[in-house]
């Protein structure tokens, strides 16, 4: 895992981004994920359903999306597995794809390299995971 590297996306609670950042650890944090291979979190979770934006048709610009999931949690968009939206790797071993080697990569990022980023994150109360088919 050593030249993996995941490409994430954080949408901090709405309260967290107007109030205090010590908010971001005791709201519920959701974990996103595309079912299908190759449907990028970004693309598909973070621009087009859930994430606080839209792109708009013209390619070129955004909309405030009313919907947004980020007003009753924090979300994760994790471009996974290596080769998937904008993450990838210089080793070849990390292309290895399954269920198995996602939730492993998955718990390695979430557990050891975002904790590094944001101390606590890993302790939160709530830790939900949803999949969905692109």
């Amino acid at each position: 895992m050593d030249g993996l590297k995941l490409i994430r996306l954080l949408e901090e609670h709405l309260s967290t981004i107007l109030h205090s950042p010590k908010i971001l650890l005791a709201i519920l944090l959701c974990y996103g994920l595309m079912e299908d291979p190759g449907c990028s979190s970004f693309g598909n979770g973070a621009m087009m359903e859930l994430g606080p934006f839209r792109v708009n048709s013209d390619g070129k610009t955004l909309s405030q999306n009313r919907y947004v999931w980020n007003n009753k949690a924090n979300m994760l968009f994790l471009e996974l597995p290596a080769g998937v939206g904008f993450s990838y790797s210089n080793t070849t071993s990390d292309f290895v794809t399954g269920d198995t080697k996602a939730a492993e990569d998955a718990y390695i990022y979430i557990y050891d390299k975002l904790a590094r980023k944001i101390p606590g994150i890993s302790k939160q109360r709530f830790l939900h995971y949803w999949r969905e088919l692109c």
